[in-house]
């Protein structure tokens, strides 16, 4: 019981501050964690089904209960990781990003240099449970919808 009241409570917690993080900015709804597995769905406005090449796959986005960031670019697996706290603060900046080196044909190898580039450059999340946008100062960069959605 105890522990159930610690949950509600830190649940609780990270609504106000979500709240109060997002003031005087447009939001597209009630914040939820990004934790969770994704999957591109638009890159800068562009829908996934004009962005991928054929020869690429859809670049997919992994982010686990510690901050670490993981997934596929388009040809490559990737990884990074966001500071402790800066998810819980509704930002998202990531640290360096490796990656394997496998080469790819030129418009997916194009597509994933594009992706990690708008990585790399978000700077604040908004979740409302079916999306996920990663956002910088200039506006939204990548969109993705939950990995198990049909």
């Amino acid at each position: 019981m105890k522990s159930i009241l610690m949950l509600v409570m830190g649940a609780l917690a990270l609504a106000v501050s979500a709240c109060s993080a997002s003031a005087g900015r447009p939001t597209l709804g009630v914040n939820f964690s990004p934790v969770g597995s994704w999957t591109l769905w638009q890159i800068r406005g562009e829908s996934v089904e004009t962005a991928v090449p054929k020869t690429a796959k859809v670049p997919t986005l992994t982010i686990d209960h510690e901050g670490l960031v993981s997934g596929t670019a388009g040809v490559n697996q990737y990884g990074s990781s966001v500071p402790a706290g800066v998810l819980a603060q509704h930002r998202f900046e990531v640290g360096p990003v490796i990656a394997t080196r496998m080469a790819g044909p030129p418009q997916a190898m194009q597509l994933e240099s594009r992706f990690l580039g708008f990585l790399q450059e978000a700077r604040r999340y908004e979740c409302d449970g079916r999306t996920l946008t990663l956002l910088n100062e200039s506006g939204v960069l990548l969109r993705f919808e939950p990995a198990d959605r049909d």
